[in-house]
C-alpha cells in the first residue's frame, strides 16, 4: 500500500484540513461561467432507464436514528479496562540503528524459534492496543485464537523459520482481516475482488423487460440460474445502454466459464476474463474539457506529493463549475491521501455537506501514538525531534474521551442527500482507493450522479495508518488506528463501491461522455 493510498485523519491532516478551507476561502478567484449543454435553465436529469438502473445501486434512505447508528458504532470499539499487558513504546520505535543491529544477528533467510515467539507476543500486543479494527473483526476471542494457531504452527520447527515461511503464517492466520489498509511486510490479509467480463457478448433488455442477445433471442438461464445474476448494466461504444456478462470474484479465483441457455433452446460457453486497471499518470488535478464539457482530472488527494498546492485549485474550481450542466470528475488512479479535499469540493459545489452520516473514532493508547510516530517520521523522511514527539503526544491525550478508555471521542459528521449540484459523471477503477473512495461514497447520495468503470480498491474502513517493525525480522507492519463507517455500517474493502454502469476503465471516460450526450435529459419541472 503506498503512502498516498493511507488516509491521515490525524493532527497533521486537521492542521491540513484548516489550511485548505482557508486558502479555498481567500484565494478564490471566480471565473466566467462556460456554456451549458443545453440552452434551457432547468436541470439535467437521467433518461428513465439509466434512472432506474442508477437508482438500484443507490443507499436506502437512513431511518435508523442517529442513537441507535452511534450505539452500534460504539460497540464496534475495544473496551480497555486496564493497560497492564499494553507494549512499551519503545519496543515500537522504528530506529534504523536497533533495527540494523538486529537484523546484524540473523542468517539472511532465517528466524531462530524463540525469536519469532517473541516477535509475535509484540505483534498481537501492538493490534490490541493500535488496532482500530481489532473488536470489529472478533476482538480478544477472534485474535488469540489466531494468535495460538502460529504458534502450534512453529513449534513444527525445531530452532529456525525461514522467513518468508514465517510472514506468510503470520498472513494466513489474519486472513480474517478484512482490512485495505492492514499489512504484515508486503502481504496484505485482505481479500481483494476483481471485474470479470466476457468482452464479446452484449444483451438488451425487450419491451417485457427479458434480456435478448443481439438477435433478439432471449436467455433462459446462465449456469442454471436467472440471467439477472450475471448480467451488469454497461454502455456501448455509441453510449447506449447494454448488458455484459460478468462477476465480481476474489483474485485468486480460477479461471472462470459460464453457460449460456437461450429459449430457442440453443446453448453457449463464454468465458470471463479480469479487467486490470492501469495506472493513469499525469498531473495530481488538471482542468480541461472534452467535448464541450468541464473535465476534472485528480490522480491524487495526497498534499505531500502536492507542492504546486494544485489540490486547493481542485477545490477552488467547484465554485465556478457550480452553474455547469454536466461535470466529468476523472478519479482513476486516485489511491487516496486526505479525505478534505474531497469534503470541501463537494460542499463548494453544492453549498452544502453531502453523503450518509459517518461515524470516526481514532484510538489514543500510548500504543497507538507510537505507530502514528514513527508513521510520520517516515513521511517526512528524517527523526521527529522531541519538542514535537511532546507536543503531538499531548494532542492525542488531549482528545481522548474521559468516559472511554484509550479512544478519543467519537466525531459524527451529518450527512444529507442533495440534488444542488451539475449532474457529474463520475469515471473509477480497481485503483480509485481510500480517500478517494470516500469522495465516492459522499457522490453516492447525491441524485444527480452516475459512476462509470469498475468496482473501486475497497480501503475506507480504517485510516491513519501506523507502522512498527518486527525487532528480528524487520517485517514491516501497517496498522489503522482510526475506525471509519457510514449509516450503512458496512466494510465494503477488498470489494469497494460498485458503479452505476460497468466499463473497461480504458474507456470509461469515452463511452461516459457518449452516454451524457444520449441519456440526460432536461428537467422542466425544476428551473435552476
Amino acid at each position: 500500500m503506498t503512502n498516498s493510498g493511507r488516509r491521515c485523519e490525524s493532527w497533521t491532516l486537521k492542521a491540513v484540513r484548516l489550511l485548505c478551507a482557508l486558502a479555498a476561502l481567500t484565494a478564490l478567484v471566480v471565473q466566467p461561467a462556460r456554456p451549458a449543454l443545453a440552452l434551457d435553465q432547468s436541470w439535467l436529469v437521467l433518461s428513465p432507464q439509466a434512472k432506474a438502473i442508477v437508482e438500484a445501486n443507490r443507499p436506502e434512505t437512513d431511518e435508523t436514528p442517529r442513537e441507535g447508528l452511534l450505539a452500534l458504532f460504539s460497540n464496534l470499539l475495544y473496551d480497555y479496562t486496564d493497560f497492564r499487558d499494553e507494549p512499551n513504546p519503545n519496543r515500537l520505535r522504528m530506529d534504523p540503528a536497533v533495527s540494523g543491529e538486529a537484523g546484524a544477528e540473523l542468517d539472511e533467510w532465517s528466524i531462530s524459534r524463540a525469536k519469532a515467539v517473541e516477535e509475535v507476543d509484540l505483534l498481537f500486543g501492538a493490534m490490541k492496543y493500535g488496532y482500530a479494527g481489532y473488536q470489529f473483526f472478533g476482538g480478544d476471542e477472534v485474535f488469540e485464537t489466531a494468535k495460538s494457531r502460529i504458534l502450534k504452527e512453529m513449534s513444527q520447527y525445531s530452532q529456525s523459520i525461514p522467513l518468508w515461511n514465517y510472514s506468510h503464517m503470520i498472513a494466513t492466520s489474519l486472513e480474517f482481516i478484512q482490512d485495505g489498509h492492514f499489512a504484515i511486510g508486503n502481504r496484505s490479509p485482505c481479500q481483494w475482488h476483481t471485474f470479470r467480463v466476457n468482452p464479446y457478448l452484449r444483451f438488451f433488455l425487450d419491451d417485457d423487460g427479458r434480456f435478448v442477445n443481439g438477435n433478439g433471442i432471449r436467455l433462459a438461464s446462465i449456469n442454471r440460474a436467472d440471467p439477472s445474476s450475471f448480467l451488469k448494466p454497461s454502455i456501448d461504444e455509441y453510449g447506449g445502454i447494454v448488458y455484459v456478462l460478468g462477476m465480481l470474484v476474489p483474485d485468486q479465483q480460477a479461471d472462470l466459464m459460464c453457460e449460456l441457455e437461450y429459449e430457442d433452446g440453443s446453448m453457449e460457453m463464454a468465458w470471463l476474463v479480469p479487467i486490470v486497471s492501469l495506472d493513469h499518470g499525469g498531473p495530481v488535478y488538471e482542468l480541461g474539457e472534452v467535448e464541450g464539457l468541464p473535465l476534472l482530472s485528480c490522480r491524487s488527494f495526497d498534499s505531500v506529493s502536492d507542492e504546486d498546492q494544485s489540490l486547493i485549485k481542485f477545490v477552488q474550481d467547484a465554485d465556478k463549475l457550480r452553474h455547469e450542466k454536466v461535470i466529468l470528475l476523472d478519479l482513476r488512479s486516485n489511491h487516496g491521501g486526505s479525505t478534505v479535499y474531497g469534503m470541501l469540493w463537494c460542499q463548494r459545489l453544492m453549498k452544502g455537506s453531502a453523503g450518509l452520516s459517518t461515524f470516526t473514532a481514532e484510538l489514543a493508547t500510548d500504543t497507538a501514538i507510537a505507530l502514528n510516530l514513527n508513521r510520520l517520521a517516515e513521511r517526512r523522511e528524517e527523526e521527529l525531534g522531541a519538542d514535537e514527539i511532546k507536543a503531538m503526544r499531548m494532542y492525542w491525550k488531549n482528545a481522548e474521551d474521559p468516559s472511554r478508555q484509550g479512544w478519543c471521542r467519537i466525531s459524527i459528521e451529518h450527512g444529507r442527500q442533495t440534488s444542488n449540484a451539475p449532474f457529474i459523471v463520475v469515471i473509477v477503477d480497481s485503483n480509485t482507493g481510500s480517500a478517494t473512495e470516500a469522495l465516492v461514497r459522499r457522490l453516492r447520495s447525491v441524485d444527480n450522479v452516475a459512476i462509470i468503470g469498475t468496482n473501486t480498491r475497497g480501503a475506507l474502513l480504517c485510516g491513519n495508518t501506523g507502522i512498527f517493525a518486527l525487532p528480528h525480522s524487520g517485517l514491516e507492519v501497517r496498522i489503522p488506528t482510526m475506525l471509519w463507517l457510514d449509516s450503512e455500517m458496512q466494510n465494503r474493502d477488498g470489494m469497494g463501491y460498485l458503479p452505476d454502469f460497468w466499463v473497461h476503465p480504458d474507456h470509461a471516460l469515452e463511452y461516459g461522455v457518449k452516454f451524457v450526450k444520449k441519456h440526460l435529459v432536461p428537467d422542466q419541472g425544476a428551473p435552476r
